[in-house]
Protein backbone atom coordinates (compact mmCIF):
# COMPACT_ATOMS: atom_id res chain seq x y z
CA UNK A 1 0.00 0.00 0.00
CA UNK A 2 1.41 3.32 -1.03
CA UNK A 3 1.82 5.97 1.79
CA UNK A 4 -0.52 8.91 2.17
CA UNK A 5 1.00 12.67 1.79
CA UNK A 6 -1.32 14.89 2.65
CA UNK A 7 -0.09 18.16 1.75
CA UNK A 8 -2.20 21.81 2.94
CA UNK A 9 -1.35 25.47 1.26
CA UNK A 10 -3.78 28.08 0.33
CA UNK A 11 -1.61 28.93 -2.85
CA UNK A 12 -2.76 26.01 -5.75
CA UNK A 13 0.76 26.63 -7.55
CA UNK A 14 2.73 25.49 -4.47
CA UNK A 15 0.74 22.92 -4.51
CA UNK A 16 1.16 21.43 -7.97
CA UNK A 17 5.26 21.91 -7.26
CA UNK A 18 4.94 20.04 -4.41
CA UNK A 19 3.32 16.84 -6.16
CA UNK A 20 5.65 17.30 -9.13
CA UNK A 21 8.04 16.97 -6.54
CA UNK A 22 7.14 13.52 -4.63
CA UNK A 23 7.91 10.21 -5.75
CA UNK A 24 5.19 8.24 -8.09
CA UNK A 25 5.66 5.20 -4.91
CA UNK A 26 3.65 7.89 -2.83
CA UNK A 27 0.29 8.73 -2.57
CA UNK A 28 -0.64 12.68 -2.56
CA UNK A 29 -3.59 14.00 -1.50
CA UNK A 30 -3.43 18.40 -1.52
CA UNK A 31 -5.84 20.68 0.00
CA UNK A 32 -6.36 24.57 -0.19
CA UNK A 33 -8.38 25.10 2.56
CA UNK A 34 -7.17 23.34 5.87
CA UNK A 35 -10.62 23.37 6.85
CA UNK A 36 -11.14 21.03 3.94
CA UNK A 37 -8.15 19.11 5.00
CA UNK A 38 -9.35 18.27 8.21
CA UNK A 39 -12.75 17.01 7.04
CA UNK A 40 -11.32 14.62 4.30
CA UNK A 41 -8.32 13.56 7.49
CA UNK A 42 -11.37 11.58 8.86
CA UNK A 43 -11.44 9.79 5.67
CA UNK A 44 -7.76 9.44 5.27
CA UNK A 45 -4.89 7.39 7.26
CA UNK A 46 -2.05 9.92 6.07
CA UNK A 47 1.91 8.80 6.78
CA UNK A 48 2.87 12.69 6.39
CA UNK A 49 1.25 15.52 7.11
CA UNK A 50 2.84 18.55 5.47
CA UNK A 51 1.55 21.87 6.06
CA UNK A 52 2.30 26.05 5.30
CA UNK A 53 2.16 27.95 8.14
CA UNK A 54 0.82 31.33 6.69
CA UNK A 55 -2.83 30.53 5.67
CA UNK A 56 -5.71 32.59 6.03
CA UNK A 57 -8.12 29.89 7.61
CA UNK A 58 -5.65 28.97 9.97
CA UNK A 59 -1.72 28.45 10.31
CA UNK A 60 0.30 25.49 9.50
CA UNK A 61 1.03 24.86 13.76
CA UNK A 62 -2.68 24.92 14.43
CA UNK A 63 -3.41 22.55 11.28
CA UNK A 64 -0.80 20.20 12.53
CA UNK A 65 -1.88 19.96 16.28
CA UNK A 66 -5.59 20.06 14.85
CA UNK A 67 -4.59 16.97 12.69
CA UNK A 68 -2.71 15.16 15.63
CA UNK A 69 -5.62 14.84 17.52
CA UNK A 70 -6.82 13.04 14.22
CA UNK A 71 -4.12 10.65 13.42
CA UNK A 72 -0.90 10.84 15.96
CA UNK A 73 0.80 8.57 14.48
CA UNK A 74 1.33 10.68 11.17
CA UNK A 75 4.80 12.57 10.55
CA UNK A 76 5.04 16.32 10.37
CA UNK A 77 6.18 18.68 8.61
CA UNK A 78 5.66 22.30 8.71
CA UNK A 79 6.62 24.82 5.55
CA UNK A 80 6.74 28.54 5.54
CA UNK A 81 8.67 31.33 3.26
CA UNK A 82 10.15 33.15 6.73
CA UNK A 83 13.02 32.55 8.80
CA UNK A 84 11.41 32.52 12.70
CA UNK A 85 13.45 30.72 15.21
CA UNK A 86 10.18 31.54 17.34
CA UNK A 87 8.23 29.72 15.04
CA UNK A 88 10.73 26.77 14.83
CA UNK A 89 10.21 26.49 18.16
CA UNK A 90 6.40 26.87 18.59
CA UNK A 91 6.35 24.46 16.08
CA UNK A 92 8.42 21.18 17.58
CA UNK A 93 7.00 22.15 21.06
CA UNK A 94 3.24 22.45 19.95
CA UNK A 95 2.77 20.36 17.00
CA UNK A 96 5.25 18.09 17.24
CA UNK A 97 7.04 18.73 14.15
CA UNK A 98 9.55 16.46 12.78
CA UNK A 99 11.41 18.47 9.79
CA UNK A 100 11.18 22.59 9.14
CA UNK A 101 11.15 23.39 5.60
CA UNK A 102 11.77 26.82 4.08
CA UNK A 103 10.70 28.29 0.97
CA UNK A 104 11.80 28.30 -1.94
CA UNK A 105 12.54 24.86 -1.55
CA UNK A 106 14.71 22.65 -3.24
CA UNK A 107 12.53 19.87 -4.97
CA UNK A 108 15.63 17.19 -4.16
CA UNK A 109 15.59 18.50 -0.31
CA UNK A 110 11.95 18.32 -0.19
CA UNK A 111 11.23 14.98 -1.17
CA UNK A 112 14.01 13.41 1.02
CA UNK A 113 12.53 15.47 3.51
CA UNK A 114 8.89 13.51 3.03
CA UNK A 115 11.49 10.59 2.01
CA UNK A 116 12.79 10.61 5.93
CA UNK A 117 9.40 11.17 7.43
CA UNK A 118 7.93 8.02 5.59
CA UNK A 119 10.97 5.90 6.56
CA UNK A 120 10.31 7.47 10.33
CA UNK A 121 6.58 6.43 10.10
CA UNK A 122 6.83 2.96 8.67
CA UNK A 123 10.06 2.24 11.68
CA UNK A 124 7.14 3.61 14.39
CA UNK A 125 4.50 1.58 12.96
CA UNK A 126 6.72 -1.09 12.72
CA UNK A 127 7.70 -0.49 16.43
CA UNK A 128 4.39 -0.44 17.51
CA UNK A 129 3.49 -3.63 15.53
CA UNK A 130 6.25 -5.29 17.51
CA UNK A 131 4.76 -3.86 21.08
CA UNK A 132 1.65 -4.93 20.30
CA UNK A 133 2.53 -8.62 19.17
CA UNK A 134 5.30 -8.34 22.21
CA UNK A 135 1.70 -7.29 24.54
CA UNK A 136 -0.33 -10.35 22.77
CA UNK A 137 2.38 -12.95 23.48
CA UNK A 138 2.79 -11.60 27.09
CA UNK A 139 -0.76 -11.93 27.69
CA UNK A 140 -1.16 -15.13 25.98
CA UNK A 141 2.45 -16.07 28.11
CA UNK A 142 0.78 -14.50 31.17
CA UNK A 143 -2.62 -16.74 30.72
CA UNK A 144 -0.12 -20.06 30.07
CA UNK A 145 1.68 -19.50 32.92
CA UNK A 146 -1.65 -19.31 34.87
CA UNK A 147 -2.89 -22.33 33.58
CA UNK A 148 0.42 -23.72 33.80
CA UNK A 149 0.60 -22.63 37.40
CA UNK A 150 -3.03 -24.02 37.83
CA UNK A 151 -1.79 -27.24 36.37
CA UNK A 152 1.42 -27.88 38.49
CA UNK A 153 -0.62 -27.05 41.97
CA UNK A 154 -3.26 -29.57 40.86
CA UNK A 155 0.25 -32.03 40.07
CA UNK A 156 1.21 -31.27 43.37
CA UNK A 157 -2.38 -31.78 45.43
CA UNK A 158 -2.35 -35.09 42.73
CA UNK A 159 0.88 -36.26 43.66
CA UNK A 160 1.14 -35.12 47.99
CA UNK A 161 -2.41 -36.95 48.13
CA UNK A 162 -1.02 -40.11 46.08
CA UNK A 163 2.06 -39.97 48.51
CA UNK A 164 0.02 -40.27 51.44
CA UNK A 165 -2.09 -42.74 50.43
CA UNK A 166 0.97 -45.02 49.22
CA UNK A 167 2.83 -43.98 52.57
CA UNK A 168 -0.56 -45.26 54.06
CA UNK A 169 -0.46 -48.51 51.77
CA UNK A 170 2.67 -49.37 52.98
CA UNK A 171 1.48 -50.29 56.40
CA UNK A 172 -0.91 -52.74 54.97
CA UNK A 173 -0.54 -53.35 51.67
CA UNK A 174 2.49 -55.94 50.61
CA UNK A 175 5.31 -53.48 48.99
CA UNK A 176 5.46 -55.15 45.54
CA UNK A 177 1.96 -54.12 44.81
CA UNK A 178 2.24 -50.78 46.86
CA UNK A 179 5.51 -50.05 43.91
CA UNK A 180 2.50 -51.26 41.15
CA UNK A 181 0.64 -48.75 42.51
CA UNK A 182 3.51 -45.75 42.34
CA UNK A 183 4.29 -46.89 38.68
CA UNK A 184 0.76 -46.44 38.03
CA UNK A 185 1.20 -50.51 36.54
CA UNK A 186 -2.28 -51.60 38.53
CA UNK A 187 -5.47 -50.34 39.43
CA UNK A 188 -7.83 -52.25 41.87
CA UNK A 189 -9.88 -54.01 42.04
CA UNK A 190 -7.81 -56.69 39.77
CA UNK A 191 -8.37 -60.10 38.80
CA UNK A 192 -5.75 -62.24 39.17
CA UNK A 193 -4.70 -66.52 39.26
CA UNK A 194 -3.20 -67.20 42.17
CA UNK A 195 -1.46 -70.13 43.75
CA UNK A 196 -2.87 -70.14 47.91
CA UNK A 197 -1.25 -71.54 50.89
CA UNK A 198 -2.79 -71.66 54.17
CA UNK A 199 -1.99 -74.02 57.47
CA UNK A 200 -4.02 -74.90 59.83
CA UNK A 201 -3.04 -76.31 63.79
CA UNK A 202 -4.47 -78.71 65.88
CA UNK A 203 -4.74 -79.21 69.32
CA UNK A 204 -2.75 -76.06 70.29
CA UNK A 205 -4.76 -74.89 72.74
CA UNK A 206 -3.20 -77.22 74.76
CA UNK A 207 0.32 -74.80 74.67
CA UNK A 208 -1.20 -71.23 74.54
CA UNK A 209 0.30 -70.42 77.45
CA UNK A 210 3.53 -72.03 76.29
CA UNK A 211 5.76 -68.16 76.14
CA UNK A 212 9.17 -67.29 74.37
CA UNK A 213 10.81 -64.26 74.54
CA UNK A 214 7.47 -62.50 75.83
CA UNK A 215 5.70 -64.37 72.77
CA UNK A 216 3.66 -66.99 72.87
CA UNK A 217 3.92 -70.02 71.18
CA UNK A 218 1.25 -69.98 68.80
CA UNK A 219 2.44 -66.11 68.18
CA UNK A 220 6.10 -67.53 66.97
CA UNK A 221 4.29 -69.97 64.65
CA UNK A 222 2.20 -67.07 63.03
CA UNK A 223 5.32 -65.45 62.62
CA UNK A 224 7.78 -68.48 61.36
CA UNK A 225 4.74 -68.54 58.11
CA UNK A 226 5.27 -65.12 57.58
CA UNK A 227 8.87 -65.40 57.16
CA UNK A 228 8.50 -68.74 55.08
CA UNK A 229 5.74 -67.10 52.88
CA UNK A 230 7.74 -63.75 52.18
CA UNK A 231 11.37 -65.24 51.81
CA UNK A 232 9.88 -67.53 48.73
CA UNK A 233 8.09 -64.19 47.43
CA UNK A 234 4.57 -64.73 48.96
CA UNK A 235 2.23 -62.30 50.69
CA UNK A 236 1.00 -63.60 54.16
CA UNK A 237 -2.38 -62.09 54.60
CA UNK A 238 -4.10 -62.99 57.63
CA UNK A 239 -4.41 -65.10 60.65
CA UNK A 240 -7.01 -66.16 62.69
CA UNK A 241 -7.33 -68.77 65.79
CA UNK A 242 -5.19 -71.76 64.67
CA UNK A 243 -4.61 -70.91 61.16
CA UNK A 244 -3.23 -68.30 58.81
CA UNK A 245 -3.28 -67.60 55.17
CA UNK A 246 -1.23 -66.31 52.20
CA UNK A 247 -0.47 -66.27 48.34
CA UNK A 248 1.65 -66.62 45.41
CA UNK A 249 1.61 -64.81 42.12
CA UNK A 250 0.08 -61.38 42.54
CA UNK A 251 3.14 -59.85 41.22
CA UNK A 252 6.05 -60.82 38.65
CA UNK A 253 8.40 -61.72 42.05
CA UNK A 254 9.44 -65.62 41.11
CA UNK A 255 8.70 -67.65 37.49
CA UNK A 256 6.81 -70.50 39.01
CA UNK A 257 4.73 -69.53 42.25
CA UNK A 258 3.38 -73.28 42.82
CA UNK A 259 7.21 -74.40 43.10
CA UNK A 260 7.81 -71.32 45.67
CA UNK A 261 4.43 -72.19 47.75
CA UNK A 262 5.42 -75.64 47.99
CA UNK A 263 9.47 -74.41 48.88
CA UNK A 264 7.24 -71.91 51.32
CA UNK A 265 5.00 -74.68 52.71
CA UNK A 266 8.31 -77.54 53.09
CA UNK A 267 10.15 -75.00 55.00
CA UNK A 268 7.68 -74.46 57.24
CA UNK A 269 6.73 -77.57 57.68
CA UNK A 270 10.53 -78.21 59.21
CA UNK A 271 10.60 -75.02 61.12
CA UNK A 272 7.45 -75.42 63.15
CA UNK A 273 8.48 -78.67 64.10
CA UNK A 274 11.61 -77.88 65.00
CA UNK A 275 10.27 -75.46 67.21
CA UNK A 276 8.03 -77.88 68.90
CA UNK A 277 10.76 -80.05 69.72
CA UNK A 278 13.17 -77.52 71.43
CA UNK A 279 10.10 -76.32 73.61
CA UNK A 280 8.93 -80.12 73.99
CA UNK A 281 5.28 -79.24 72.32
CA UNK A 282 3.69 -81.83 70.27
CA UNK A 283 1.38 -79.67 68.16
CA UNK A 284 -0.26 -81.34 64.62
CA UNK A 285 -0.53 -79.22 61.98
CA UNK A 286 -1.91 -79.66 58.11
CA UNK A 287 -0.86 -77.23 55.11
CA UNK A 288 -3.05 -76.74 51.99
CA UNK A 289 -1.94 -75.41 48.89
CA UNK A 290 -4.16 -74.82 46.03
CA UNK A 291 -4.22 -72.56 42.37
CA UNK A 292 -7.20 -70.48 43.13
CA UNK A 293 -8.49 -69.02 39.71
CA UNK A 294 -9.93 -65.68 38.78
CA UNK A 295 -9.61 -64.26 42.30
CA UNK A 296 -10.59 -60.70 43.31
CA UNK A 297 -8.19 -59.05 44.73
CA UNK A 298 -9.04 -55.51 46.62
CA UNK A 299 -8.17 -52.41 48.55
CA UNK A 300 -10.97 -52.32 51.00
CA UNK A 301 -11.67 -49.83 53.56
CA UNK A 302 -15.27 -50.15 56.04
CA UNK A 303 -16.33 -47.03 58.11
CA UNK A 304 -18.25 -47.73 60.93
CA UNK A 305 -20.76 -44.82 62.44
CA UNK A 306 -19.86 -45.52 65.92
CA UNK A 307 -22.39 -43.09 68.80
CA UNK A 308 -18.60 -41.46 70.14
CA UNK A 309 -17.43 -38.27 70.08
CA UNK A 310 -14.53 -39.31 67.92
CA UNK A 311 -16.45 -39.74 64.91
CA UNK A 312 -17.00 -42.47 62.53
CA UNK A 313 -14.47 -45.77 63.27
CA UNK A 314 -12.52 -46.71 60.22
CA UNK A 315 -11.00 -50.39 59.67
CA UNK A 316 -8.95 -51.06 56.23
CA UNK A 317 -7.82 -54.18 54.43
CA UNK A 318 -6.06 -55.63 51.52
CA UNK A 319 -8.52 -58.40 50.61
CA UNK A 320 -8.12 -61.37 48.19
CA UNK A 321 -12.03 -62.69 47.39
CA UNK A 322 -13.13 -66.13 45.74
CA UNK A 323 -15.07 -69.15 46.11
CA UNK A 324 -11.60 -70.60 46.02
CA UNK A 325 -10.75 -69.01 49.65
CA UNK A 326 -13.03 -71.37 51.10
CA UNK A 327 -12.19 -74.57 48.92
CA UNK A 328 -8.75 -74.07 49.92
CA UNK A 329 -9.50 -74.32 53.77
CA UNK A 330 -11.77 -77.09 53.45
CA UNK A 331 -8.33 -78.54 51.62
CA UNK A 332 -6.44 -77.89 54.41
CA UNK A 333 -8.56 -79.63 56.89
CA UNK A 334 -8.23 -82.93 54.86
CA UNK A 335 -4.69 -82.62 56.06
CA UNK A 336 -5.89 -82.25 59.43
CA UNK A 337 -7.39 -85.66 59.86
CA UNK A 338 -3.90 -87.68 60.24
CA UNK A 339 -1.32 -86.95 63.04
CA UNK A 340 1.66 -85.07 62.20
CA UNK A 341 2.57 -82.52 59.88
CA UNK A 342 1.16 -83.00 56.36
CA UNK A 343 1.00 -81.05 52.91
CA UNK A 344 -2.32 -81.14 51.01
CA UNK A 345 -2.28 -80.28 47.79
CA UNK A 346 -5.33 -79.92 44.78
CA UNK A 347 -4.59 -80.89 41.61
CA UNK A 348 -4.61 -78.07 39.50
CA UNK A 349 -1.59 -76.89 41.98
CA UNK A 350 0.28 -80.23 41.68
CA UNK A 351 -0.31 -79.92 37.58
CA UNK A 352 1.30 -76.51 37.94
CA UNK A 353 4.73 -77.85 40.13
CA UNK A 354 7.96 -78.18 37.81
CA UNK A 355 9.62 -80.26 40.40
CA UNK A 356 7.12 -82.39 42.30
CA UNK A 357 7.16 -84.04 45.86
CA UNK A 358 9.00 -87.83 45.70
CA UNK A 359 6.01 -88.63 48.36
CA UNK A 360 2.86 -87.43 46.64
CA UNK A 361 0.28 -89.51 47.12
CA UNK A 362 -3.17 -89.41 45.33
CA UNK A 363 -6.57 -89.05 47.13
CA UNK A 364 -8.60 -89.23 44.59
CA UNK A 365 -11.35 -86.57 43.33
CA UNK A 366 -13.58 -85.34 46.22
CA UNK A 367 -16.66 -83.27 46.82
CA UNK A 368 -15.51 -80.90 49.53
CA UNK A 369 -18.32 -79.68 51.90
CA UNK A 370 -19.52 -76.63 50.01
CA UNK A 371 -18.57 -76.84 46.82
CA UNK A 372 -20.44 -77.83 43.63
CA UNK A 373 -17.64 -79.69 41.90
CA UNK A 374 -15.16 -82.25 43.54
CA UNK A 375 -11.28 -81.19 43.95
CA UNK A 376 -8.90 -83.98 43.38
CA UNK A 377 -6.88 -84.18 46.01
CA UNK A 378 -2.78 -85.37 46.66
CA UNK A 379 -1.07 -85.60 50.09
CA UNK A 380 3.09 -85.36 51.18
CA UNK A 381 2.46 -87.35 54.61
CA UNK A 382 5.17 -86.63 57.32
CA UNK A 383 7.21 -89.18 59.03
CA UNK A 384 5.18 -90.02 62.02
CA UNK A 385 1.88 -90.81 59.39
CA UNK A 386 1.07 -94.63 59.12
CA UNK A 387 -0.65 -96.88 56.89
CA UNK A 388 -3.24 -97.38 59.22
CA UNK A 389 -3.52 -93.57 59.23
CA UNK A 390 -3.79 -93.35 55.47
CA UNK A 391 -6.60 -95.92 55.28
CA UNK A 392 -8.50 -94.07 58.00
CA UNK A 393 -8.30 -90.92 56.24
CA UNK A 394 -9.31 -92.83 52.95
CA UNK A 395 -12.17 -94.33 55.16
CA UNK A 396 -13.28 -90.79 56.57
CA UNK A 397 -13.43 -89.60 52.91
CA UNK A 398 -15.33 -92.41 52.04
CA UNK A 399 -17.96 -92.44 55.20
CA UNK A 400 -18.74 -89.03 55.69
CA UNK A 401 -21.17 -86.89 54.37
CA UNK A 402 -19.15 -83.92 53.83
CA UNK A 403 -15.75 -85.52 51.93
CA UNK A 404 -17.44 -88.04 49.64
CA UNK A 405 -14.51 -89.93 47.27
CA UNK A 406 -15.87 -89.70 43.78
CA UNK A 407 -12.72 -91.52 42.08
CA UNK A 408 -9.87 -93.59 43.76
Amino acid sequence: MKPIIVYVDDEPNNLVIFEASMSPDWEVRSFVSPTKALECLSCLVPSVLVADQRMPEMNGVEFLVAAGKLHPEAIRIIVTGYSDEHLMIQSVRSAQVFDYIRKPWESRDLEASVRRAIDLFRSKEERRAQQLRLAEREAMLSCQNQELIAKVGALENDYLASSEAIQELECWVPPALVAMVRNKTVTFPLTRDIVMISFGMTGSAGVSDVMINKRSLREHFYRLFSQCVHRQGGWHESHSGESAYGYFGLWGSRANPHQAALAAAQDFQMMFTGLCRVNGVSVDFGIGLHLARKTTVNILVHEVQISMDRGPFVTKSFDTHSSEVDLLHRIKQVANRVPGSNLIMSGDFVAGLEQKPAQLLGLGSVLLHGQFKPTELFLVASNGVTESDLARLRAELAETGQLIPLAA
